[in-house]
Order: C-alpha cells, then sequence, then structure tokens
C-alpha cells in the first residue's frame, strides 16, 4: 500500500503540485496472487520490481488474512464489509443483493466518483456465463461500470457494454485491456476525489495463456518450490509456476504503467494505492472496507463488520487485533482430479497458532512459527490439549460476535451458544454513518 505524502506542495521537477483534502483511492485487486509470491521471497523466483516498490516505500501488511478465500465470497466481504452468511454469498456465482450497501455507494455518497474496471463475479453465472448488470443498484453504487466477462481467458476475452449489455470481444491480455481502461479513467477524472477498483484476472488459472514476453522470463527446471510439495509432483508443477509467476509479472509491468500515470497527471502525491488479491493459490503447497473509510475521511456504515486499521496505516501505534476468523461455507473441490471435498470448517488465527474445526469435530492445530508450511497437525497431541482448548473457544467468541449459525455437534453448539445452522441472508443493519 502507497500512501500520500503529507504537506507536499511541489514537485521535485519545480511544477506546483495541486491537492484536495480528499485522497484518490485506486484499489488494485487481483485474482489468486498469493502474498510470498513476491521478489525477495523465501522459494521464489518471481520477478516484480513495482510491486517490490510498492511494498519497500509504502506499508506492507505481511499478516493479513483471507477469511474466506473462495472468489465470490471474498468480494463480496469486500464490497459489503459483512460475512458471506450474511450477504447470502457463500459460494461462487451468487449475486450479491442490490441493497446491500458497498464500498462503492458509500464513496458515491460522499462526493467520490466512483469506477470499478474488470473482473465482477459477483452475479449469477460463472465467468462466460456471467451476466450483464444494469445500471442502477446492483452495480453497488459504481458509476462507471466496465466489466469483462470471461475473466478466465486472459487473450481474446469479452466484454460487456456498460450502458446496452452488448458483448464485444477484445484482442489483447485482458489485465492490459483493463489497465489501459484505467489510465483513461485517472486522466480524466481529476476535478473531484475519485475511488477505481480494478480487478484484474490473472494470476488466475490458465496459467499457460500468460503473455509470451513474460513466459520467457522462467526457466520451469530453476524454479524453487517450497518444501511442502510433494516429491512426485515436481515437474508438473514448476511448468505450472511458470505459468503463474510469468502473469505475475505482467501485472506488475501494468502496475508501473498505473504509477507512471499518477506521476504524470501529478496526482500521485494524492492517491492512496492498494493492492491485493482475494485468496493465494498453493502451487501444491498445502476490515478493508472501513480501513479504506478512514483513509478518506469518509464515514464508516455502521453495518461494517471490520477494523479501521487507518492509523496504522498511517503509522501511528495501534493495538492489533488478537486473531482472525477463518471459514469454509460450502463443500467444494479441493483436491483438483482428487476430487477430495473441503470439509465446512470455522476456524481462527493468533499470531502463534492456526485452529480449525470442522462440522464433524476438530480439525487441525498449526504452530505458525515452528512450522509455517503446515506440515505437523497437533490438534491431537496431549501437550498442545490446553492450547486446543483455548482457541476453541475462541472460535466459540468469533462464532457469537459474528451471529455465525455454523452446524457444530450439538455438545459444542451448547457451549458456544451458537443456534442451529441457517445460511439465508440476513439484510444490512443500517446503511447510516
Amino acid at each position: 500500500m502507497s500512501l500520500p505524502k503529507e504537506n507536499v506542495t511541489s514537485r521535485s521537477d519545480g511544477r506546483s503540485q495541486v491537492r484536495r483534502a480528499q485522497p484518490n483511492l485506486l484499489f488494485i485487486f487481483s485474482d489468486e496472487h498469493r502474498a510470498c509470491s513476491l521478489s525477495g521471497e523465501p522459494y521464489c523466483d518471481v520477478q516484480t520490481t513495482h510491486l517490490r516498490r510498492l511494498a519497500r516505500e509504502g506499508i506492507r501488511f505481511g499478516n493479513c488474512i483471507s477469511n474466506y478465500p473462495v472468489c465470490s465470497p471474498y468480494r463480496a466481504m469486500l464490497l459489503s464489509g459483512r460475512w458471506p452468511f450474511q450477504t447470502g454469498v457463500v459460494d461462487n456465482a451468487l449475486r450479491l443483493r442490490d441493497e446491500e450497501f458497498s464500498l462503492g455507494e458509500a464513496f458515491r455518497r460522499a462526493g467520490y466518483h466512483t469506477g470499478y474496471i474488470g473482473k465482477w463475479h459477483l452475479s449469477t453465472g460463472d465467468h462466460e456465463a456471467a451476466e450483464f448488470i444494469s445500471k442502477g443498484p446492483a452495480r453497488q453504487g459504481f458509476e462507471d461500470w466496465q466489466v469483462w466477462s470471461n475473466t478466465r481467458h486472459h487473450f481474446g476475452a469479452f466484454t460487456f457494454d456498460p450502458d446496452t449489455g452488448q458483448i464485444i470481444r477484445r484482442e489483447g491480455y485482458s489485465a492490459t485491456l483493463m489497465t489501459d481502461a484505467a489510465i483513461d479513467f485517472i486522466g480524466t477524472h481529476t476535478d473531484k476525489p475519485w475511488l477505481l477498483v480494478l480487478s484484474w484476472g490473472p494470476p488466475h488459472p490458465p496459467f499457460e495463456s500468460a503473455p509470451p514476453e513474460t513466459m520467457r522470463l522462467y526457466d520451469p527446471a530453476s524454479l524453487q518450490l517450497r518444501p511442502n510439495v510433494p516429491a512426485e509432483l515436481t515437474s508438473d508443477l514448476k511448468r505450472r509456476l511458470r505459468g503463474y509467476y510469468a502473469h505475475i509479472s505482467a501485472l506488475d509491468s501494468e502496475l508501473g504503467r498505473l504509477l507512471d500515470k499518477l506521476d504524470q497527471t501529478e496526482q500521485v502525491t494524492n492517491t492512496v494505492v492498494v493492492y491485493t488479491s482475494d485468496h493465494g493459490t498453493m502451487i501444491g503447497s498445502h476490515g478493508l472496507f472501513p480501513s479504506l473509510c478512514g483513509l478518506a475521511g469518509v464515514p464508516v456504515p455502521q453495518h461494517c463488520e471490520g477494523v479501521d486499521l487507518s492509523d496504522a496505516m498511517r503509522g501511528n501505534a495501534m493495538r492489533a487485533p488478537e486473531s482472525a476468523f477463518l471459514m469454509h461455507i460450502q463443500r467444494t473441490n479441493a483436491g483438483g482430479e482428487s476430487g477430495k471435498q473441503a470439509p465446512l470448517f470455522r476456524g481462527v488465527r493468533t499470531d502463534r497458532f492456526t485452529y480449525a474445526i470442522a462440522d464433524t469435530g476438530r480439525w487441525c492445530l498449526y504452530d505458525n512459527r515452528e512450522d509455517p508450511y503446515q506440515m505437523r497437525n497437533l490438534v491431537d497431541e496431549p501437550a498442545y490439549a490446553r492450547t486446543t482448548a483455548d482457541l476453541e473457544e475462541l472460535v466459540f467468541d468469533w462464532l457469537r460476535r459474528a451471529q455465525d449459525r455454523f452446524p457444530l455437534d450439538a455438545a459444542r453448539r451448547r457451549r458456544s451458544a451458537v443456534d442451529a445452522p441457517e445460511l439465508a441472508p440476513r439484510p444490512p443493519r443500517s446503511a447510516s454513518f
């Protein structure tokens, strides 16, 4: 994350710099970019000059957690500030309800020009079948709305005409085309503060569809894999990793173009730049809403469940949250061709441990410091019985706070004071500030 510098009134080249009280926000959101895939990280060979610069010169949140690492549920959380069991978006290809009070609407009401460019994935239908969203509440407060329909085809993708819904074939790499549109947006809206969400489709598979010029940067045989990758999968996973890194390097170049545009239009010192992703990818390894409002001076809607971390983003002392709440709500394929199903679970991650309880009972406990690659499950080890019990109580506390009706077994349900399972979406409590 890159933050505006305070009290900047002139540029190094002598030109005056006009600054407004409210900063612009450029929120860049790639799909499936894991945090460890950044140049300089252990067991990582990816080349990311501009991302590394952003991390070095801005603020890097190295312990952020994707509470529910599935595309649509996470995107709904990002825009609404609410849990999936509150919005009803508990799996992919589900539509975010029109009446949700979103990030775009909060900023629009605060006087911002709002834009959304790229992958949407918050409507019925998935990827190629994604539906067109007409102007109105379903666009969640975004006035400029340029959405790609089949974002799994990174070349020769299709977009919707934002006014008519006509499908238009676009030649070229999708992330480059999306960035072109973002650059136009940045150059056009200079009269008042703006919020732009740029949602790139890569580095989501297919990995082989990365641009040839970045594919040539990587030799699969020389790529490192993390220690928890099974040896029998090495050759295939290195081929996949090559394409994954090639996508990320291509995105890094697009980030450079965006930063150049901010500099050219004299907006670089008054723009908050955020880079994040909905979740990562294993490659064989086994509260943004209120914070953005806080950075921009936009009132935080009462329905937001997250924590405003804007003080910490500005470099001020702030007590860190004790834990992050983890969840998996729908049974989805977790093992590729193996057909293995990920269990329903709720869990917590603290500074030291990661613990999860499935609908069938205790599932896993890992020591984040001693076992960062999660290769030793401690959940049944007697020496960790007290730790497991304490973390389970912390899960129960989260269930109560979030009003999450997770289907625990009867004994645990009584202890947690949580009712029977209920996934019907509940309306936002208030759109007031």
